[in-house]
């Protein structure tokens, strides 16, 4: 695991390269609720907080958004960085690496600067 709880191994997507929260192949599930025949059928997403302060009061370690990411373009940057390299490395198709990059422009989140 890296410092943001999520996976090292394998080929690791600009969702893991440039992550906006960790990622899981695991959940928890309160007693009676399957457990344990539901182990790894789904997986969790626990998102990063917006800002440092937030963070704080959460008593989260990992870094914010607000730690990450200086704007949305900066965070879009980033995963078109990511997706090209898999491209040069052959492992991602470039009309998938438009998609990837493109979903991260339009995808709505908005960083702790950002006005909504």
């Amino acid at each position: 695991m890296d410092s943001d709880g999520n996976e090292i191994g394998g080929l690791r997507l600009p969702y893991l390269e440039v992550p906006l929260g960790t990622h899981t192949g695991w959940n928890w599930y309160p007693p009676g609720a399957g457990s344990p025949n539901r182990c790894g059928q789904d997986g969790s997403f626990i998102p990063f907080a917006n800002t440092k302060a937030e963070r704080w009061a959460a008593g989260d370690p990992r870094p914010s958004l607000e730690e990450r990411y200086r704007s949305q373009q900066d965070y879009g940057q980033r995963v078109a960085s990511a997706a090209k390299k898999l491209v040069e490395q052959g492992y991602l198709l470039e009309e998938d690496e438009d998609r990837i990059v493109q979903r991260a422009e339009r995808s709505g989140v908005r960083l702790w600067r950002e006005a909504p």
